[in-house]
């Protein structure tokens, strides 16, 4: 598949079937903990990616046999709300299947009137604030030059005002980068801002962009829990799936998995619904081909397609 992938065992929404319409590292921040490494286009122009005709059929070839799925998630490769297409895409998909579409992102677009508009028939938006100062964010997000901190704010509280859709605000820390503890407050004072139906808490789960980012723990994360108030959850490090599926070409689905983010040998496994075994057998055979490659973090071990030249 090429737009798809998954089904994956989202630590968010359960078992997430992911729609990717953006090019490889197109986005409007840098972040530090990225899992997909640097951004090597960043933007603030919207535009279309990939044909959503190519999308749709790929779409309409995996939902017609009714997967067992919790959502359907667009995410990726970049920022989902750069793509002109998502709004398309989420009204075409809406109209032929009843399963609940997720977008993931940064928040850096959701105040203008275009992006709005893409996302009102989406279920939850799930959107990302990793500061709470200026400072923070330029270090922990990179944003481009045009993103302000203040503008994402009241965005993001005018956004749960205004819109039906779940809004859910992901929160993730970096050791020694916004943990402290008066970081950690203005945080929690701009979520009783925004009020969202869900604060997610979490951390660094695969190599990051930057080698040096480290994740908090996870006594960190319960610990300040409290002051984001009872609507707020610490994000598991995985969520094993829920219905394993036994699958064919699993050498394709393994690669086209690590081609989308690192992951280890347990969570492909049980992601596509093979054997440890066999899993490991595949790694072996795409790591001699020269296909993935091997990455240590926070002493864990984790396998990524290698980067080829587009």
């Amino acid at each position: 598949m090429k737009f798809l992938f998954g089904p994956v065992p989202s630590r968010r929404l359960g078992r997430s079937l992911g729609i990717d319409v953006i090019s490889y590292k197109s986005c409007s921040f840098d972040c530090i903990y990225c899992e997909l490494g640097s951004t090597t286009n960043k933007t603030i122009t919207r535009q279309r990616f990939v044909d959503p005709a190519d999308v749709l059929k790929e779409v309409h070839e995996y939902l017609r046999h009714a997967p067992s799925i919790d959502y359907v998630t667009f995410s990726g490769s970049g920022e989902p709300t750069l793509s002109t297409d998502i709004g398309l895409l989420v009204k075409e998909i809406k109209l032929h299947y009843t399963y609940p579409i997720a977008v993931l992102t940064n928040s850096s677009l959701l105040g203008r009137a275009d992006v709005q508009e893409d996302l009102r028939q989406v279920d939850v938006v799930i959107a990302s604030l990793d500061a709470g100062t200026d400072e923070v964010l330029e270090r922990i997000n990179q944003p481009h030059p045009a993103i302000r901190l203040q503008e994402i704010i009241d965005t993001l509280i005018a956004f749960r005002e205004q819109f039906s859709s779940q809004l859910w605000l992901e929160i993730l820390f970096c050791k020694d980068v916004n943990d402290s503890p008066e970081h950690v407050k203005a945080l929690a004072g701009i979520a009783a801002r925004i009020r969202p139906h869900k604060v997610q808490l979490g951390t660094v789960f695969r190599p990051p962009a930057v080698p040096s980012v480290e994740p908090v723990s996870a006594e960190f994360l319960h610990e300040i829990a409290p002051q984001f108030g009872p609507a707020v959850e610490v994000v598991p490090l995985f969520r094993p799936a829920t219905v394993q599926e036994l699958s064919e070409g699993a050498r394709e689905k393994i690669l086209a998995m690590l081609q989308r983010r690192p992951c280890g040998l347990k969570e492909t496994s049980q992601a596509l619904g093979l054997s440890r075994d066999e899993v490991g057998q595949w790694i072996d055979v795409l790591e001699k081909e020269g296909a993935i490659d091997r990455v240590y973090f926070s002493g864990e071990i984790y396998y990524q397609a290698r980067k080829t030249s587009t």
